[in-house]
């Protein structure tokens, strides 16, 4: 985010050193960006330089998780999986086992997950790795997409149905 935020702010002619967000928030009382000299200068831009400023901004004011942000993945028809695969970050911040076990689940089948129920998380995160890998003798699945990659999102607990 840095890095692009720095980009954006020599696209827009400003201080690309600054750390800030190029969207003030509400702690930011008092403060604005010229908006008339930013307007100038996007009319500049093409259409690529304008879709990475659109994206960092877009970055920086949308909430994870927000009604807003699932109307606008439905309505653009967005495939999260063009953009983003479970990684071991991914996999490092899943918490909840009964979501883990419902994950298993859905890439490793019914058969998988009854054995591995009482398994730790990490055992089946590790088991989940395998099957989007390849490796232990479990078949690659690398297209795999986690419903929560969906628009709408869904889930794998009785908290969030899929």
């Amino acid at each position: 985010m840095t890095e692009k935020r720095a980009l954006v702010r020599a696209l827009l002619g400003m201080d690309a050193d600054e750390e800030s967000n190029l969207v003030y928030n509400k702690d930011d009382w008092g403060k604005l960006h010229d908006t008339v000299g930013i307007f100038n200068k996007l009319v500049t831009l093409s259409n690529d330089e304008v879709m990475v400023i659109l994206t960092s901004v877009a970055a920086e004011t949308l909430p994870c998780g927000s009604g807003l942000v699932e109307e606008l993945g439905i309505r653009l028809e967005v495939n999260m999986a063009d953009y983003h695969k479970p990684d071991d970050t991914f996999l490092d911040l899943l918490r909840d086992k009964e979501a883990i076990n419902g994950m298993l689940k859905h890439i490793g089948g019914k058969a998988v997950a009854e054995a591995n129920i009482t398994a730790t998380a990490k055992v089946q995160k590790n088991i989940i790795r395998d099957f989007l890998s390849g490796n232990n003798n479990r078949k690659a699945k690398p297209e795999f997409e986690p419903r929560y990659f969906r628009f709408p999102m869904q889930g794998y607990t009785k908290r969030m149905k899929a």
